[in-house]
């Protein structure tokens, strides 16, 4: 498993977490991890059909990335090498195509969202602003489903 840095307190640093994993070199995977976490299955390969290159590279790694950590990488930094050059040889692309995939244009954007339809996610709401109500749910009293009616008959309400 990866380990994450301990998260810095921000100071006179101006360090923060997220700062600090960024500026944080991927290791390398051992074997067992690098084939459990790296290793595409036929679904997954599925996905890639229609992208070459560098596209199909950075796909594969952010895909792969995704499932392994819970989160999509902010740069190629955060990828172990074996884990590029694993990816690489499954995918038919070399390695070193991985410099040429822009990490900031729209097409990681498009690539982001192609994922998390196949995987079932979805983006994470911001939370709201301190002191105000979340207006896109309905409280939990207000909303009208079977078994929220049934709970409250039970309960005498």
């Amino acid at each position: 498993m990866l380990e994450r840095p301990r998260a810095a307190k921000p100071g006179r640093s101006g360090i923060t977490p997220r700062t600090a994993r960024r500026r944080t070199a991927a290791r390398p995977l051992e074997l067992d991890e690098l084939l459990e976490h790296f290793t595409f299955g036929a679904s997954e390969l599925e996905q890639l059909r229609g992208k070459a290159g560098a596209t199909r590279l950075g796909f594969g790694l952010i895909l792969k990335f995704l499932i392994w950590t819970g989160r999509f990488p902010e740069s190629s930094s955060e990828l172990p090498d074996n884990a590029v050059e694993h990816v690489a040889r499954q995918v038919g692309v070399p390695a070193a195509d991985i410099s040429s995939y822009d990490w900031s244009a729209r097409q990681i954007k498009r690539h982001r969202v192609e994922i998390r339809r196949a995987l079932g996610h979805r983006a994470r709401r911001p939370e709201p602003p301190r002191g105000q109500a979340d207006t896109t749910t309905p409280p939990l009293e207000r909303r009208d489903t079977p078994s929220l009616r049934s709970a409250q008959k039970s309960c005498g309400r």
